[in-house]
């Protein structure tokens, strides 16, 4: 390659070169900007706005932890004529503090305390269902029950209330664990209402 060939590749690279920045920076005015500036209309877009919800609505309850034994150290369901401890027969209620129940569950015998039971369904037609819709303010209790022909006992207890599922993320459903009483645990997946 001649000297004469060398000097035009150079000027030829050279004003590739400047095409390209020219290119680049008609591309880039000083009117856009990263922070979503709309470069069209010299607008910001609207902030997201966290809404609030008016309603909740508890789609199934699970148990998925209770306490092996008694506070005082007992057995569950301990009976005079087996030869052995029985393990409890657990049910879910559902209530508001000074109401009765909005729903209390079918029974799940002889459960073991570290295992999962999922609540959907009422004990009978007089007994509530899930679905379940509550005022997002209002807080609710689930109670888990020791379902005994001689009289049901209370286990423990976890409060379900709208600004402890909410994310504040405008969402439309959740799945929250929960954890209650001593070695209580639940899991409550449901929806939320605008």
């Amino acid at each position: 390659m001649n000297t004469l060939e060398l000097k035009n590749l150079k000027k030829l690279a050279a004003l590739a070169v400047l095409a390209a920045i020219a290119i680049v920076g008609a591309g880039c005015s000083g009117d856009d900007s990263p922070m979503g500036v709309d470069a069209a209309n010299n607008e910001t877009p609207p902030p997201v706005v966290i809404k609030t919800p008016k309603t909740v609505i508890i789609d199934e309850i699970k148990v998925t932890r209770f306490s092996a034994k008694r506070a005082n150290g007992d057995d569950w369901d301990w009976d005079p004529f087996s030869a052995g401890p029985r393990r409890p027969d657990i049910r879910v209620s559902l209530q508001r503090s000074g109401y009765t129940p909005a729903y209390n569950s079918d029974t799940r015998d002889n459960a073991y305390y570290n295992r999962s039971y999922k609540f959907t369904e009422p004990a009978s037609v007089y007994d509530g269902h899930l679905p379940h819709s509550f005022s997002y303010g209002t807080a609710y209790k689930v109670y888990l029950v020791d379902d005994d022909f001689g009289g049901d006992e209370t286990m423990h207890s976890a409060t379900v209330k709208g600004s402890a599922l909410y994310g504040k993320d405008n969402a439309t459903s959740f799945t929250k664990t929960i954890y209650g009483t001593r070695d209580f645990r639940i899991v409550v997946t449901g929806r939320f209402k605008y």
